[in-house]
């Protein structure tokens, strides 16, 4: 996996090579954003937005040694002012689709076929203005007037190339779950989509099958599994039900074994919707979804044995195989990495 370090070195030396002009006004017209002729037009705000933030968002007024134009601070200023953030979003969406479908032919872009991607959420620092602290809120613990807003950010990566296809911010107390759906369109049909377990749900993994996405996640600590062949389950959720010696009752229905710890079964649709879906949204769910279940023990030198259990929509073992699959997970971890640069590089803790 490249660094990031490496990959703004080569960017700065040629911006031009990876975001050309016409891609810069083609975003800019999707927008709706009107200009006229002048020094710093779309074209130019752009390249000087993104020279300043490679280097570790540089002031104003060292543009111009960086850039070697008669750039002025207050100009440039008012230039940002007046480009739409749609224009930016538009530019990230453009830039992300066109290096993924000319890396689609790479051998280490695919896993058994698929093109795995990592979301995951994250937290960072805004300027402490009316408008970010309207927008964003702060830690319930800071006192009134102390400390800066914490916009909650969501990213959806590449997974090998840690490449950033989509980034969303949203308040500090949003949970991923519930703006996740907002990232599936940047997905395709024969994708996987990998993270953790606060992802994982009924919903999550129907809303994806729907689009012909995989999905790859960690069970999440409140789901009952049993590996048991043909044993017992409840279609409908009781509070406190049990059966035989107090053991707790899964709600999945047990279909195929596998192998050891590993199975297919079938998920039922809940009874209530989550807050963030519509009515309609939810009565087009299936009624049930086929899931598979596998876990697996990985001892830690120096640390606690850690039981992993996955859930995921690729049943079939012989074209993925479990050991594939753990394997797999694990390069989930890269998405803590690849925020951590982002952060560290680019200032941005």
């Amino acid at each position: 996996m490249a660094s990031i370090s490496s990959a703004l070195e080569r960017i700065k030396q040629d911006l031009h090579s990876f975001l050309s002009d016409a891609a810069i006004i083609s975003a800019a017209a999707q927008a709706g954003h009107r200009w006229r002729n002048r020094k710093l037009g779309p074209v130019q705000t752009v390249h000087l937005f993104i020279l300043q933030v490679l280097n570790f968002n540089t002031a104003m007024t060292h543009l111009r040694h960086l850039s070697r134009k008669a750039v002025k601070a207050p100009a440039y200023c008012r230039a940002r002012m007046r480009l739409p953030l749609e224009v930016l979003q538009a530019l990230l969406v453009q830039s992300a689709r066109a290096m993924r479908d000319d890396a689609c032919g790479a051998a280490d872009a695919l896993w058994c076929g698929l093109r795995p991607h990592l979301v995951d959420g994250s937290s960072t620092i805004a300027p402490d203005t009316p408008d970010s602290q309207k927008a964003f809120g702060q830690p319930s613990g800071c006192k009134k007037g102390c400390g800066f807003p914490v916009p909650k950010i969501l990213g959806l990566f590449d997974a090998f190339s840690g490449m950033i296809v989509q980034v969303l911010g949203f308040p500090l107390y949003t949970h991923e779950a519930s703006k996740v759906w907002m990232l599936h369109p940047m997905l395709k049909a024969a994708d996987l989509l990998v993270a953790d377990r606060g992802f994982c749900s009924f919903v999550h993994l129907a809303m994806l099958a729907s689009r012909g996405v995989h999905g790859l996640f960690r069970l999440h600590q409140k789901t009952i599994v049993d590996f048991r062949p043909h044993r017992k389950h409840r279609r409908k959720y009781r509070k406190g039900q049990k059966v035989g010696k107090g053991k707790p009752v899964p709600h999945s229905k047990f279909i195929k074994r596998l192998g050891k710890h590993d199975q297919i079964v079938e998920w039922f649709k809940p009874r209530s919707k989550p807050r963030w879906m519509s009515k309609e949204q939810f009565e087009q769910l299936p009624e049930s979804l086929m899931v598979r279940e596998l876990r697996t023990v990985l001892p830690r030198k120096g640390q606690r044995t850690l039981m992993l259990t996955i859930v995921t929509t690729l049943l079939d073992p012989a074209l993925y195989p479990k050991d594939d699959i753990m394997e797999l997970y694990e390069v989930r971890w890269r998405v803590e990495t690849h925020f951590a640069q982002l952060k560290t590089v680019l200032k941005m803790r």
